[in-house]
């Protein structure tokens, strides 16, 4: 199974980089190039400020070497990425929810690397014939890039006919004792234990995967588009969990998605509001003075 080595453990290094922003024609190579550091943040969408998290430099390799983009005249391969992403954190149901969307942020479009937006036939017809190979490409190498994530949550016991062994693995963060059943009696209790916690978070990832994203029903019917869907979306947690970890703010997954897609094109720096989401803006002196 493709998603077996999904094992998000160990999460994270802040990302020191600074990150490119699209001001004239293409993502990539552009007339002008704005840094995070000389632009306010605030004056672009959170949504757009997450893609510019993205690696762009290894993404545009993936692109040239599986040639995706070529003969492509207008809604290539980052497009089509970033659409997919914004059909995930709006949770959008259809190809028509996704150029909709897109088309009301306007001119917000720029700093996503998107000319304009496309059209739901546009959506559509990429989805179901731009090689799904390359979203994996996606997915692995921002696996690589951010690095991984993972909790301990104690297993369940099952019934089983033959001879069991039983291991018990000491939880230090919680302080109990985690009970383990297993039918090897070979490999060494800690590799037993590793790999009983390297099951459980596949579970609980796909659990919540199921739970917080687009992915019990798709918007397209053939098995490339369903596989862009799965790809796209397996990325996007990947962002999710990284944003939650860098944050300052003790958030819950759940809590971080739905107030992402409460304001994905809000204007706010988004380190700053990850920090402190709940911070009320400050009072103007004509209020505070009760003028």
């Amino acid at each position: 199974m493709f998603f077996a080595n999904i094992v998000l453990n160990n999460f994270f290094q802040k990302n020191t980089k600074e990150v490119g922003y699209k001001v004239k024609n293409n993502y990539f190579r552009s007339d002008k190039q704005i840094t995070s550091t000389s632009f306010d943040m605030a004056k672009i969408t959170l949504f757009s400020q997450v893609i510019g998290k993205l690696p762009k430099e290894i993404i545009r390799k993936i692109i040239r070497t599986a040639g995706t983009d070529k003969h492509c005249k207008g809604y290539d391969t980052w497009s089509q990425l970033v659409s997919m992403v914004f059909c995930q954190f709006s949770q959008c149901d259809s190809v028509r929810d996704i150029s909709n969307g897109l088309r009301s942020a306007t001119g917000n479009l720029n700093h996503l690397g998107i000319r304009r937006a496309p059209s739901k036939s546009t959506v559509a017809y990429q989805n179901a014939h731009r090689d799904s190979g390359v979203f994996r490409d996606f997915f692995y190498a921002l696996y690589s890039h951010f690095g991984q994530q993972g909790q301990w949550e104690p297993g369940a016991r099952a019934k089983y006919p033959k001879r069991l062994r039983r291991i018990a693995v000491w939880n230090d963060e919680h302080g109990y004792t985690v009970e383990l059943l297993t039918n090897n009696f070979t490999l060494a209790a800690s590799t037993i234990a590793a790999l009983y916690n390297a099951r459980w978070l596949i579970e609980v990832f796909f659990r919540k995967l199921k739970q917080l994203l687009r992915i019990k029903s798709f918007i397209g019917t053939t098995r490339n588009a369903v596989e862009i869907q799965i790809w796209t979306a397996l990325a996007t947690m990947l962002i999710l969990c990284w944003l939650k970890h860098v944050a300052k703010y003790k958030w819950a997954l759940a809590s971080l998605v739905v107030s992402l897609r409460l304001n994905t094109f809000t204007k706010i720096d988004l380190e700053a509001w990850l920090n402190a989401p709940f911070t009320p803006p400050p009072e103007h002196e004509n209020e505070a003075e009760g003028v």
